[in-house]
């Protein structure tokens, strides 16, 4: 492919910046990543891997937003050409956060922020890349000292957060997914004023189950916490900032898994909905496009092959998105 200028390399044009976690924010942690990919030709970013990061593992994830970058593509002689570019990402705290940070903590201390921070972030990069069905916490040797206890609560903490979400089985939001993808209903229903009811009830469904997940673990959290302090010796301070980060005690905002992770869980819940409202719309949108099989009235066929290809795809994206509620097929539909 040909290009107007003889050798420059690629020029970004979309370009959002990276998240700072929150949990990293909470623990006034700062940090650098370079990552290197590639940029093809169509302008579009793959082969990212990170070449070095500081804290380590910390912000990697963070650079997931370089996959929706868009690139004009480098020219080397005349012509369009893949090209490998290195991306350095900065993670500095605003001014406000840094006013809230303990001015004591080194030491042993620093070493057990690094390790919950490190903890923190493998969990949300899994959250982010999957949804919360398949987390798995990765082994960690724990000392036996106080900072060690320390580390152990929030590997608890966090453990107990997962398996809540993985074994929470909310019986109305299984059915509201089944019942807006039944091919008789969604026949019937020629105006979507259906449609939008129940996708209503499903978005009030998906809000309601995030917040008795919170009340679920609150009051506990509280008791462990009040536990663990009466357990060690450390300075208020420190023992504060360990666990609860730089709100200190205050759960409803404070550094624990089910606060400061339960923003990436709400994420995951609005893409799912996003998903199933559209592969939905598509089906009303394209109303002539297809109809119900007069053998079996529980299949839709399509009369193009590639719209039903487009649709299939769109299935496929709703159904893993809803892993999390054991909807393994779609079978109404008949995929």
């Amino acid at each position: 492919m040909a290009c107007d200028q003889n050798n420059r390399g690629p020029v970004a044009i979309e370009s959002s910046p990276p998240i700072f976690p929150e949990f990293a924010s909470r623990l006034c942690i700062e940090g650098a990543v370079v990552a290197e990919f590639k940029v093809q030709l169509t302008g579009k970013v793959s082969d990212v891997r990170i070449s070095s990061s500081d804290p380590n593992g910390v912000f990697d994830h963070a650079t997931k937003v370089l996959e929706n970058w868009r690139f004009s593509p480098a020219c080397q002689g005349g012509n369009l050409v893949e090209a490998l570019v290195v991306q350095e990402f900065e993670f500095a705290l605003p001014e406000q956060y840094k006013e809230s940070c303990p001015d004591q903590i080194d030491g042993k201390a620093t070493e057990t922020l690094l390790s919950i921070a490190q903890l923190f972030a493998n969990v949300w990069g899994q959250l982010i890349d999957q949804g919360p069905r398949d987390i798995k916490l990765p082994a960690i040797d724990f000392t036996n000292d106080e900072y060690g206890q320390i580390v152990r609560f929030h590997y608890q903490t966090l453990q107990g957060f997962v398996d809540f979400l993985q074994s929470h089985d909310s019986f109305r939001v299984r059915q509201l997914y089944i019942e807006l993808f039944n091919a008789e209903r969604i026949n019937r229903d020629r105006s979507f004023s259906g449609t939008r009811k129940l996708l209503s009830e499903l978005d009030g469904a998906l809000i309601e189950e995030e917040y008795n997940a919170s009340i679920n673990n609150s009051f506990l959290l509280l008791q462990r916490i009040t536990q663990l302090k009466s357990r060690l010796n450390l300075e208020d301070e420190v023992f504060n900032f360990l666990v609860s980060g730089t709100d200190g005690l205050e759960l409803i905002s404070g550094l624990s898994a089910l606060f400061s992770l339960s923003g990436e869980v709400s994420r995951h819940n609005e893409v799912s909905f996003n998903k199933v409202e559209f592969a939905l719309e598509l089906l009303h949108k394209n109303r002539l496009a297809w109809q119900l099989d007069q053998d079996d009235p529980r299949l839709i066929i399509f009369n193009d092959q590639q719209l039903q290809s487009d649709f299939l795809h769109h299935i496929d994206s709703a159904k893993n998105s809803m892993a999390n509620y054991q909807i393994e097929t779609f079978h109404s539909l008949g995929f």
